[in-house]
C-alpha cells in the first residue's frame, strides 16, 4: 500500500479515536496512543511513543495506563532491555466490544435501580414526571433488547473470525502466486 495513503488512513483513525476518547471524558492523548499502537506491528517503548506524538514520556506513561487498565494493551519487555514496551491486545476486537458492553451494563443496572425506586403511587403524577419515567424505561428496554440480541455473539464472532482468516490467507496466497 502506498505509504502516503497509509499515513492518511493512520491520521484519520487517530483523529477518530482521539475524538472518541475525548467524548468519553479521557484525554485526547489516550486516543492517539491507541491509534499509534493499532498501526504498530511491534511493541513500542514509552519514549518511542512520546517522540512520535511530540509529548513527554511522563504524559505517555500516565495515559497508557488507562488503555492497559481497559485491557486494550499490555506491557511487555525485550530481552536484555530494561525498558517497558506496550503492545495492542491480541484480542483487541473483542476487548473493544466488551468495554462498550460493560458501559451499557452499568447504565442498564443503574436504570433498573432508579426505576425500582421510582414511587409506584404518585398521586396526581404530573405529565412531566411520566415523561421522565418513560424516557428511562425506553433506554432500559433498549439495553435489554440489545443484550438479548447479543446472546451467542462470542461464538458467532469466533466463527466469522476463522472465516475471515481463511479468506484473507487464501487471498494472500493467490496474490503471492501471481
Amino acid at each position: 500500500m502506498d505509504q502516503v495513503v497509509l499515513a492518511k488512513l493512520k491520521q484519520k483513525f487517530s483523529d477518530g479515536m482521539t475524538h472518541s476518547y475525548g467524548l468519553g471524558g479521557n484525554s485526547h492523548l489516550v486516543g492517539q496512543l491507541f491509534a499509534l499502537l493499532m498501526f504498530s506491528t511491534q511493541p513500542l517503548s514509552l519514549q518511542e511513543m512520546a517522540e512520535q506524538l511530540g509529548v513527554t514520556k511522563a504524559a505517555v506513561s500516565q495515559r497508557i495506563r488507562i488503555l492497559e487498565e481497559q485491557g486494550m494493551c499490555y506491557k511487555t519487555s525485550k530481552p536484555s532491555d530494561r525498558k517497558d514496551y506496550y503492545q495492542l491486545a491480541e484480542n483487541i476486537d473483542w476487548v473493544m466490544i466488551e468495554h462498550g458492553l460493560t458501559n451499557l451494563q452499568r447504565l442498564s443496572g443503574f436504570l433498573k435501580e432508579v426505576l425500582a425506586e421510582w414511587p409506584t403511587d404518585l398521586s396526581g403524577e404530573t405529565e412531566k414526571n411520566q415523561m421522565i419515567k418513560y424516557r428511562l424505561m425506553k433506554i432500559k428496554l433498549l439495553c435489554e433488547l440489545l443484550f438479548e440480541r447479543l446472546e451467542g455473539l462470542d461464538e458467532e464472532w469466533e466463527k466469522r473470525k476463522r472465516q475471515l482468516m481463511k479468506e484473507y490467507l487464501n487471498g494472500s496466497e493467490e496474490t503471492a502466486q501471481d
